[in-house]
C-alpha cells in the first residue's frame, strides 16, 4: 500500500484496528474494524446517523449482506484519536458523558463508548486492541468531543482532522 492511498479489501481480511470506508446503506462511512472474538466481530461506525455505534459482523454467525458483497477501502492503522481538551470533560466518576461517542482515557488506555445503532451505549471499544470491554475502572477522564487524524491520508486532509466528533454537555 502506498503512503497516500487506500486499497480495496473485504472485512474478513482486515486486521483489528484498521480504519476503513464501508458501505452502510448507500453511503461510504468511516469505521474501525474490531478484533474477532467469536461470536463477536465488531465494526465501530464513526460517521453517519446515530454514530458512533457498533455492528456485530458475526450477527448471523458469519459476515453476510452488504458487508460480504462490497469491499471496503482500507486506510491503514496509522491514525490517532485525540480528545478535545478544550471541550467538556468529566474526571473520575460521573454520568454526564457515559453515552455513545464519548472518548474515555483510562490510565494508559483509550476507549470509545459505543452501543448498537439507535440504542443506549453498553460497551467500551478499546482503540488499541479493537476489543469490546466493560466500563473501565481506575483513573478516568471522559471527553464529549474528539478528532481522528490519519497519517496515511494526511496529504489529502492536511491540517484538518479526518473526523470531528462533538457532543454538547
Amino acid at each position: 500500500m502506498s503512503k497516500t492511498s487506500s486499497e480495496f479489501g473485504f472485512l474478513d481480511k482486515c486486521e483489528a484496528g484498521q480504519l476503513v470506508r464501508v458501505k452502510i446503506g448507500s453511503i461510504g462511512e468511516w469505521a474501525i474494524v474490531g478484533a474477532r472474538d467469536r461470536p463477536i466481530f465488531p465494526l465501530v461506525v464513526l460517521t453517519g446517523a446515530d454514530s458512533p455505534y457498533c455492528i456485530n459482523l458475526y450477527q448471523n454467525g458469519h459476515i453476510d449482506g452488504d458487508f460480504d458483497t462490497y469491499a471496503v477501502l482500507k486506510c491503514g492503522t496509522d491514525y490517532e484519536i485525540v480528545p478535545d481538551h478544550a471541550g467538556p470533560c468529566e474526571i473520575g466518576v460521573g454520568q454526564m458523558f457515559k453515552r455513545a461517542g464519548s472518548l474515555v482515557l483510562a490510565d494508559t488506555d483509550r476507549y470509545l463508548v459505543v452501543g448498537q445503532r439507535g440504542q443506549q451505549p453498553t460497551r467500551y471499544f478499546d482503540i488499541a486492541t479493537g476489543k469490546l470491554r466493560g466500563e473501565p475502572g481506575g483513573n478516568t477522564a471522559w471527553y464529549a468531543g474528539w478528532t481522528l487524524w490519519s497519517n496515511l491520508l494526511r496529504p489529502i486532509v492536511d491540517r484538518s482532522p479526518l473526523i470531528e466528533f462533538r457532543r454538547g454537555a
